[in-house]
């Protein structure tokens, strides 16, 4: 049940904070009052769209919260399962989702920073909202098989249905590429293979191109580098004018300076140093020199080697130091062209799928048709009650083909007369006689399922008198198992509920808001009365709306 709604800043609404209670609501107000501003707020909170100029001008945010308690165990055991229970009273549930003016959205479950969809799931565990434009969506036939579905009980087997089609419909192409393009992969297999055998012929080593490339250097410019080596070592040690013999007489130099100047003979050791470093530079150059390769004979084979790899990388376009991992992609290639064309394999797993999906399907026939005529004896009566003394019929047709929904088409027939035959809803002209069409579906439905709040946005349109103080009955009625909310114009249905709202507009400075007032006595008659006479209420009318509330 939802006991407690806020809504802030949200268009023409500032701060409202509404108390809700058991059985039967309805909000009353002028036209335009902002109604349905309420229900929509509700519809925000629970992931529903929102645009950004829907926060009040001059706000930064809009904040929408609501409190529910938990009669259903269903939801008290999924909250449960996603940590999501209000531990101080798991029959308590809070949810709250504030929009700020940049767009970021924060929604909260019992204080738990969640996801929008996580939100919308637990919508669709509490709430059965039904629009003014319920009647309009029930002409589709999509709409029309749902809403059987639903009193049928089926709908868990109906998504089953949807993903073992969507299986079948994969399988069937994949089946039907391999079928139509087998020789074109025969032609890419024999290519691939091709490839592999060239390249793996070559038998390349990790790393063998940059070694190739690297030792090639080498020995075509071996002559350059002897001889650059051979200037270097005869640099540092020949016998004249080399760094060690210059390096000798400058320490003898500094030898003799330093039998007058003592303080200089720290410079001797350093230059002791140097001519250490300058061996070991001499020593490291002469091992060099006998590692560095000059043999012609070597140089020819590396230049085939190269030759050979970098002509069968032009052949088949990939870069020399690539074609170790090329090898590994052709091998993964044949593999999938393998698999691929396996087809006794996917045959195998349709014929499966189609077992389980004609399975399923059966069950779901049945079920449909045990459903459609029970609605169609229930919604005809109720019809008649709507003083419609026509005829409704669920209509089920075979289909020649598999669907994502089963293996037949659903459509609602009518006939607004008696005597007249019966035709698809979707042909109706007569607006009024469709809207207590669609109120008599929601309100059956609405009265044998499992959600525990039930609002009607100004369902009532173009009924009236009679009817409408029938429907209002109804609803109350309905109210005695469930939560029902609803918006109305309707002074006769207004009358039966238990709970009465007023919407009103009210001008505040340069501004105008939404505010929420609940009527109890003369005012709620003084309510009927306006909703009876319209912007002028006498005494015939206060009459009138005070033997509407007295009938119950």
């Amino acid at each position: 049940m939802l006991s407690k709604l806020k809504i802030n800043n949200y268009l023409l609404i500032k701060d409202l904070e509404l108390n809700f209670y058991c059985g039967f609501t309805v909000f009353t107000g002028e036209t335009g009052s902002g109604k349905s501003i309420i229900i929509d707020a509700l519809m925000v909170l629970f992931g529903g769209k929102f645009s950004l100029d829907f926060i009040s001008p001059n706000e930064q945010q809009a904040i929408f919260e609501a409190e529910f308690t938990l009669d259903k165990q269903i939801l008290v055991a999924w909250l449960e399962d996603n940590d999501l229970i209000n531990i101080g009273n798991k029959q308590i549930l809070l949810c709250k989702r504030v929009i700020d003016k940049n767009g970021k959205n924060k929604v909260y479950v019992n204080g738990n920073f969640v996801t929008i969809s996580k939100i919308k799931y637990i919508g669709e565990l509490i709430l059965d909202i039904h629009s003014q434009h319920s009647s309009i969506t029930l002409l589709k036939q999509d709409v029309q098989r749902e809403l059987l579905d639903r009193y049928a009980l089926i709908n868990k087997e109906v998504s089953y249905l949807g993903r073992i089609y969507k299986n079948i419909c994969k399988l069937e192409e994949s089946l039907k590429v391999i079928l139509v393009s087998n020789h074109a992969h025969e032609k890419l297999k024999l290519e691939l293979q091709g490839e592999f055998e060239e390249l793996s012929d070559l038998m390349i080593k990790d790393n063998e191109w940059e070694d190739l490339n690297i030792t090639h250097t080498c020995l075509n410019n071996a002559k350059l580098i002897l001889q650059e080596f051979d200037y270097i070592n005869g640099t540092l040690s020949g016998e004249e004018k080399s760094l060690t013999s210059l390096i000798g007489q400058l320490v003898s130099k500094v030898e003799k300076i330093s039998k007058i100047y003592p303080k200089c003979s720290n410079i001797i050791d350093l230059f002791e140093s140097i001519n250490i470093e300058l061996q070991e530079v001499s020593h490291e150059i002469m091992k060099l020199v006998d590692s560095v390769e000059s043999d012609p004979d070597k140089l020819l084979l590396i230049e085939e080697r190269i030759n050979l790899i970098l002509n069968v990388s032009k052949k088949y376009k990939i870069r020399p130091d690539f074609v170790a991992k090329r090898i590994e992609e052709i091998s993964r290639d044949l593999q999938a062209i393998e698999s691929n064309s396996d087809i006794n394999e996917i045959q195998s797993e349709l014929e499966e799928q189609y077992r389980q999906y004609n399975e399923v399907a059966q069950i779901v026939t049945e079920k449909r048709l045990v459903a459609a005529e029970e609605l169609t004896k229930k919604i005809t009566e109720l019809l008649h009650k709507l003083a419609i003394q026509g005829n409704f019929a669920v209509k089920i047709d075979p289909l020649s083909k598999l669907s994502s929904f089963g293996m037949e088409n659903v459509e609602y027939l009518v006939s607004f007369n008696k005597g007249l035959d019966l035709q698809p809803l979707s042909k109706v002209i007569s607006g009024g006689e469709l809207s207590r069409t669609a109120l008599a579906i929601y309100v059956l439905l609405s009265t044998l399922g499992f959600l525990e709040v039930i609002i009607f946005d100004e369902i009532d349109v173009g009924i009236g008198g009679k009817i409408a103080a029938y429907v209002g009955n109804m609803l109350r009625k309905l109210g005695g198992s469930k939560q029902v909310i609803c918006i109305t114009h309707q002074p006769q249905m207004a009358s039966y509920a238990n709970h009465h709202l007023v919407v009103s507009k009210d001008t505040i400075g340069d501004g105008t808001v939404v505010n929420v007032r609940e009527v109890r006595e003369h005012e709620r008659v003084e309510e009927i009365a306006r909703m009876l006479s319209g912007a002028e209420v006498t005494n015939t009318t206060i009459e009138h709306a005070q033997e509407l509330l007295n009938t119950l």
